[in-house]
């Protein structure tokens, strides 16, 4: 029963940790994305 509830918090902290992953891939793109949009505006708005 012991190793049963291990297993389920280290199935726990695997699933925290893809849910962390994720959010850091979301922000890297969403940071890729400004720094790709920020001179792309500038470039709008100056022609």
């Amino acid at each position: 029963m012991e190793s049963l509830e291990a297993k389920r918090k280290a199935g726990d902290v695997k699933e925290e940790l893809r849910e962390l992953e994720k959010l850091m891939q979301q922000e890297k793109d969403e940071a890729i994305f400004t720094a790709s949009l920020g001179p792309l505006l500038t470039i709008l708005c100056c022609a």
